[in-house]
């Protein structure tokens, strides 16, 4: 067998109690649960033991938390960050129901946990681009929708599956897409990203009521004007590029027929989302105030960035009670 990483262990059965162990050494006495060692090229972050820790000393009031680090742990290269979600009971936006946080030490207000790496390339800029992008996949980017045959259609989405088309006007949202001119004749220009939560956005967080969401529209069949490297669906937002293509508008309708209603819909859904921060170091890279300010500062404005991000319908509270 061969493997970059892989976690091994024994386990009595019927737990999700974890002991780290090294399994070359005897085997400690008095313990309930499994015993694992964790075998790997790289370090990780373990974040349910964070979160745990998190709440050992802190209330369970929280439905995001988010976590810094004080040196690069991603698991990913070419991933700058990532969104767990740990608990979701809306339906109509494209994920299953889940509720695993009790294994994260959360006696049920746990919903999500945004993971951010290293607080170093931060401490000069709040590097909202990413971290709105990370927070509204507490519930983006997931829909599909029913085209004029009541085919069921993706051209909505693009990386992953989880991020909208770098062909759909979204208006530059933060969970990617472009901000998209219509030239006439059939000629486009991406024109703006990375602004804001779209129309569309906050229907799916439950900001917007189906009939507040205007008609959108995404380019089909798009001219490859780049040979070497086309750009596709998947790509990342870019402004400054024109295109030729078929423009298809889609409304929310479409998008219900095929997602089922929000639900809980706007007016019933929760217009707050409370955020813990938490800075995680280790004797090689110590959190030093300089770093802690850079917390302190990402987390006090992203208060209001949100406000905005979401034009006045959503809040975030970030302070510890």
């Amino acid at each position: 067998m061969e493997s970059r990483e892989a976690v091994a262990g024994v386990t009595p059965g019927r737990t999700l109690e974890l002991t780290r162990a090294d399994l070359s050494a005897a085997t400690p006495a008095g313990v309930a649960g499994a015993l694992v060692e964790r075998f790997s090229e790289t370090e990780k972050v373990d974040l349910v033991s964070v979160l745990r820790r998190f709440y050992a000393s802190h209330p369970d009031a929280f439905e995001q938390v988010v976590v810094y680090t004080t040196r690069p742990l991603n698991p990913a290269p070419g991933t700058l960050a990532f969104e767990l979600n740990i608990k979701n009971a809306v339906t109509g936006i494209g994920l299953e129901p889940i509720d695993a946080a009790a294994a994260w030490g959360s006696a049920g207000e746990l919903e999500s946990v945004v993971y951010m790496d290293a607080i170093d390339p931060y401490l000069g800029s709040d590097g909202f681009e990413f971290l709105a992008h990370e927070v509204g996949h507490r519930w983006l980017a997931r829909l599909r929708f029913r085209d004029g045959g009541g085919t069921l259609s993706s051209a909505l989405l693009g990386r992953g599956a989880v991020h909208w088309s770098f062909f759909l006007d979204t208006q530059a949202s933060v969970l990617e897409g472009n901000s998209i001119r219509d030239l006439g004749g059939g000629r486009f220009e991406t024109v703006d990203f990375t602004r804001g939560y779209s129309p569309l956005d906050q229907y799916v967080m439950g900001l917007r009521a189906p009939q507040e969401v205007p008609p959108l529209f995404y380019v089909d069949a798009p001219d490859d004007f780049r040979p070497n490297r086309p750009y596709k669906a998947g790509s990342s937002p870019e402004a400054g590029v024109t295109f030729s293509g078929v423009r298809r508008d889609v409304r929310i309708e479409q998008v219900i027929a095929a997602m089922g209603a929000r639900l809980p819909p706007a007016g019933a859904a929760p217009t707050l989302l409370r955020q813990a921060y938490v800075l995680v170091s280790d004797a090689v890279a110590p959190a030093t105030d300089v770093r802690k300010a850079a917390v302190a500062r990402i987390r006090s404005r992203f208060e209001p960035y949100y406000l905005k991000a979401t034009e006045g319908r959503g809040q975030v509270r970030t302070n510890l009670p």
